[in-house]
């Protein structure tokens, strides 16, 4: 049996044991996981109106619609993102085969993508990742294929990316890491790289500002979510002192006495949910000042933004305190509270799914241990997810042009998505999901070329000769 077709073997088993899994989770566990409130939301949105969901764009609820037309029942939905899992394991996988030219050194970053438990309890659960993941891979991906990429395939690729941005607009990050990449790497006179980059920049700004403009038509605002400000103050909230600043016309109610440290979370200045709140508790969402003052989303969106962007402009060293803390999350986290609670269905969520679905409520839980005990012990944390992290050195070190150049493209949408999402929101262990595979990726990459070693090697033998030198 020849190397190639053993290689190939092994890549079918890994693929087949990961469909496996997933085929697993849908019998074990029906229709969904529906432990979080945000499932109810989108499904909602789905079912009254696309833009009723004030945190959220519309691009999942559309997706949820589209998929309802097809066959009403929320196992479709569930089969779905976990035929995207597989999706994006498959897409990266191909990727890295094309760069690195290896077989088995493509397969890390989809056994990555393909196996971490907490990756598939999300998958298994009414929310944007699984969408959002395989959207970010198909656009990281399509780049790599360089000078065979045809203007057609470049605006292909900037669809993809407005579609992202749809589901999640952290996804707008990719228009300047695409486009810039592209003008980079791009074959031809600086003409040619331009409208290489245009092709990718201008679809997705087209339809981003199409997608804003419907929303206005329907909603009476414009822009992504119905709360965009909010979210910035919310995030400037937790440490705005205003006497660094002079408040905005209108914001000075914003202002407050209490020291950072006793302040609440991100979560309650948005939502005006208190921290510990208790449940089936009646709320006063006046504990938010945005909320108290002004109301729901979208009322007062400009001047909580003007506050917010006052505050970080002039406490930059608070803000960069307060999101460097944050990160740190993204691997002290083991997400058991995630799985403890989507474990636990919410009466709110199956009263959604069974008013849009008419599934009737309750779930099948048989094998509800066994999945337990694989999220919790099958995932990516602490030192792991660190060496998650730094693996992209690896291939930004790579002595292969052609590595090296897919390793900033890959490393630049693993490092990015989850350090701008934690920079404009807050931290959420979900949000690094869709950077496993990029990063991955851009490790494995570096670490089939070698280069890293070999320029670490010659390091150490400077350092032995100078400290020779020295003695000598």
């Amino acid at each position: 049996m020849t190397t190639n077709r053993r290689a190939r073997y092994v890549v079918m088993a890994v693929f087949a044991a990961g469909i496996a899994l997933r085929i697993a989770f849908m019998l074990l566990y029906r229709p969904a996981f529906l432990g979080d409130p945000d499932s109810g939301s989108y499904i909602a949105a789905a079912h009254h109106g696309l833009f009723e969901n004030i945190y959220d764009p519309a691009g999942y609820p559309l997706f949820i619609r589209v998929l309802h037309a097809v066959y009403p029942h929320p196992s479709l939905l569930t089969v779905v993102q976990h035929a995207l899992g597989v999706a994006t394991a498959a897409l990266i996988y191909l990727a890295v085969r094309r760069v690195s030219g290896s077989t088995l050194w493509a397969l890390l970053p989809a056994v990555i993508v393909l196996f971490d438990g907490y990756g598939l309890w999300v998958e298994h659960t009414p929310i944007t990742e699984a969408l959002f993941t395989f959207l970010i891979a198909a656009a990281v991906m399509l780049p790599l294929y360089g000078a065979r990429a045809t203007p057609w395939l470049m605006m292909g690729e900037g669809v993809l990316i407005a579609a992202a941005a749809m589901v999640r607009p952290v996804g707008l990050v990719l228009i300047p890491i695409v486009a810039l990449w592209v003008l980079w790497t791009r074959a031809g006179r600086p003409a040619e790289r331009i409208v290489a980059a245009a092709a990718v920049a201008v679809p997705a700004c087209a339809l981003v500002l199409g997608y804003m403009l419907v929303q206005r038509s329907d909603t009476g605002f414009f822009g992504m979510t119905l709360d965009s400000g909010r979210v910035v103050y919310a995030r400037a909230a937790m440490f705005a002192d205003c006497s660094q600043f002079t408040p905005p016309a209108g914001t000075r109610a914003l202002c407050e006495a209490t020291p950072p440290g006793q302040r609440g979370s991100f979560n309650q200045y948005l939502t005006g949910f208190p921290d510990n709140g208790r449940a089936g508790a009646p709320v006063n969402r006046s504990i938010s000042p945005a909320w108290r003052i002004f109301g729901p989303p979208p009322n007062g969106n400009s001047k909580l933004e003007a506050f917010g962007l006052q505050a970080i402009i002039h406490q930059p060293t608070d803000y960069i305190s307060h999101v460097a803390g944050d990160f740190h999350y993204y691997w002290a986290d083991h997400h058991r509270a995630f799985i403890a609670a989507m474990a636990r269905p919410d009466p709110g969520v199956e009263s959604v799914v069974a008013d849009y679905y008419a599934t009737g409520r309750g779930v099948h839980n048989a094998g509800l241990g066994f999945l337990r005990w694989y999220g919790k012990w099958i995932e990516v944390t602490g030192p792991l997810m660190i060496v998650l992290l730094l693996l992209p050195i690896s291939g930004l070190l790579a002595s292969d042009g052609e590595a090296r150049r897919a390793a900033v493209l890959l490393a630049a949408t693993g490092w990015l998505l989850p350090i701008i999402a934690t920079a404009v929101a807050s931290v959420d262990p979900r949000f690094i999901l869709p950077a496993y595979g990029p990063l991955a990726a851009a490790g494995a990459v570096g670490l089939k070329d070698g280069g890293w070693l070999r320029r670490l090697r010659r390091v150490q033998e400077a350092l032995t000769a100078r400290t020779a030198q020295a003695r000598g």
